[in-house]
């Protein structure tokens, strides 16, 4: 009888959690449970508990920059308070208070919530969430529905079932989002994983409701409901020992609903088609594939890599929010560690080029590779090197915009790159000398960005630029005392066919913990000339920054920053001063 109750009891604190997790879930925005020690959060000890933060600050600002409109003083009220019960759920609270205005947060039913709740070798996604079968079905795609994972031995098993997208009417004042269909999808993947070998098979469907919006959208606008049926094979086989083979095949069919369609399918829809065995084909379905197969081979300190991707010009699923297609690439992957683990070499080589079926009025082939090294001759000697050719996104902030940065959005959007760009890096560091009182470092490092804007194969000169930056630092670290000093000196060059820039200024720091690590303080003084091509005059600019945080109890914190800034420009010359008290407590 005491077993029974005791199993009885253990049901029910069970059944209990899971009702509470549901009907809280509108304080969840993402939560992994596992129902084998869901009971554990009912003891008394972890039922409810409670955490959160408040700070205080208040910053006083001096200057005579006409361009900044700041306040003589503002000050800052925020804290957040979170109670969690029983390890299962959240119910977080936060406000914000200023001279400029307040918020007050509270929990309310999020607009994306998700739980993941586990048992062994099973796992549930419930609400909106994510999954990813294949990259040439259903890829990170989000959905509210539910999903689940089973790996039951050696044998895997997925499926999910949700929309994909919410339906939305034609609003003509609406650009950022015109119109949308309901869609819904659902999928399936089977595998199975042996030592030697490992297989796998993913289905995916999904298809708009045309009658799920009312105003539609003009035919301008090329918005039409559409149906897909996304379909891939995968293995993998490991032939010798460090050796090993992959190849994944995909299929993907994509029917635009027209109203007109026709019964029969067109001549796109011929071929081996393996979507065509799950949907009806019509006039406007169009099948694309894509194969993707790699050989690997490791032995002793060697690992080589073969590989060969092909995706169809016009080539989509919507199972994943974007793809890139018309591409046919050839890489070759090398890591190769030498001398005793001293070097180590990493390459990658790759050959690619896109319109494969000739119908584009330019063809681009291009070599693309990457080459990274690192070299340890010593332990007191580090030289990190890399090279890079390929298209790719490039955010440059070099140290000066931090050093002349007065609020974190002035540089938020400099210097961004979209094209095809080759980099170099090369970054140095030499241990000058160690003891026991003191250790003497040297840094020296420096980049190199050519970035080109492309038309086809022209270069368009207009837009293009090259960027070097090389910074050298000296620092000093005296351990006993608790002591760091660092004397630097940075240049920046850009090169552009407008004419160039060149920003360049020492840099000195020093940081001291003392009262028995109670206090941290940071010290730091930088001065910068900018030169521009075809200005007037350059422009200096001197920064002082002094930071210092004491800790005066367990969980309680005083800061106090202050940052000076003088600039000399020929248009505008002006001083400022920021002054920032703050406090700090957490429980």
């Amino acid at each position: 009888m005491t077993i029974q109750l005791k199993i009885l009891m253990n049901f029910y604190r069970k059944t209990i959690a899971v009702i509470a997790l549901l009907s809280c879930a509108g304080t969840l925005s993402a939560q992994d449970v596992d129902l084998e020690n869901v009971a554990d959060g009912f003891q008394k000890d972890q039922l409810l508990k409670m955490n959160g933060s408040a700070a205080l600050s208040g910053i006083f600002y001096q200057g005579n920059n006409n361009l900044n409109e700041r306040l003589p003083f503002t000050y800052f009220a925020n804290g957040m308070l979170n109670f969690r019960i029983a390890n299962l759920i959240d119910i977080p609270f936060s406000f914000t208070l200023t001279n400029v205005g307040g918020s007050f947060q509270y929990p309310t039913l999020p607009s994306r919530l998700s739980i993941h709740p586990s048992y062994k070798w099973a796992k549930a996604h419930i609400g909106n969430v994510a999954m990813a079968f294949s990259p040439y079905t259903l890829n990170g795609h989000l959905f509210d529905g539910a999903g689940v994972d089973l790996e039951p031995g050696k044998w895997r098993f997925s499926a999910m079932i949700g929309r994909l997208q919410r339906a939305q009417d034609f609003d003509e004042n609406n650009t950022a989002s015109p119109a949308a269909y309901k869609r819904m999808g659902k999928g399936l993947k089977l595998g199975y994983v042996a030592d030697r070998f490992r297989v796998a098979y993913t289905l995916f469907h999904a298809k708009d409701d045309i009658s799920s919006i009312n105003i539609l959208p003009p035919d301008s606008f090329n918005i039409r409901p559409q149906t897909n049926i996304a379909t891939s094979i995968e293995a993998g086989v490991k032939i010798i020992k460090g050796l090993e083979l992959s190849a994944e095949y995909a299929n993907s069919g994509l029917t635009t609903i027209t109203g007109q369609e026709a019964d029969n399918a067109s001549d796109r829809s011929k071929g081996m088609n393996a979507a065509a065995l799950f949907m009806k084909t019509t006039g406007s379905t169009e099948f694309h594939h894509a194969f993707k197969s790699g050989l690997n081979y490791a032995f002793k300190q060697t690992i080589i890599g073969l590989g060969y991707e092909r995706v169809d010009p016009g080539y989509r699923t919507l199972g994943a929010y974007y793809f890139t297609n018309d591409m046919e690439n050839y890489t070759i992957n090398l890591n190769q560690v030498l001398f005793n683990n001293k070097l180590t070499l990493g390459a990658s080589l790759g050959l690619q080029k896109d319109n494969l079926n000739n119908t584009k009025a330019a063809t681009n082939n291009r070599t693309v590779g990457v080459l990274n090294v690192v070299f340890m001759p010593k332990e007191t000697i580090q030289i990190l090197a890399n090279y890079s050719n390929f298209r790719s996104f490039t955010n440059v902030q070099t140290r000066f915009m931090n050093i002349n940065q007065v609020n974190p959005y002035q540089y938020i959007d400099t210097l961004d790159f979209m094209q095809v760009s080759q980099n170099a890096m090369l970054n140095t560091n030499f241990i000058l000398s160690k003891t026991d009182a003191a250790m003497h470092s040297l840094n020296l490092s420096g980049n190199f960005l050519d970035a080109q804007n492309k038309n086809g194969s022209t270069v368009d000169n207009q837009s293009s630029s090259r960027f070097y930056n090389a910074v050298a630092t000296w620092s000093t670290n005296f351990i006993p005392r608790k002591i760091m000093l660092a004397v630097g000196y940075n240049y920046v060059l850009n090169t552009m066919a407008i004419g160039n820039t060149v920003i360049q200024g020492p840099v000195a720091t020093m940081g001291y913990i003392l009262l028995r690590d109670k206090l941290t303080t940071n010290l730091s003084l930088a001065y910068n000339m900018t030169e521009n091509a075809g200005a007037a005059g350059a422009v200096t600019v001197f920064n002082s920054r002094l930071n210092a945080r004491y800790a005066f109890a367990k969980q309680q914190q005083l800061s106090l920053n202050v940052m000076g800034q003088n600039r000399n420009d020929p248009a505008n010359s002006y001083a400022d001063w920021i002054f920032t008290l703050g406090y700090e407590l957490s429980f």
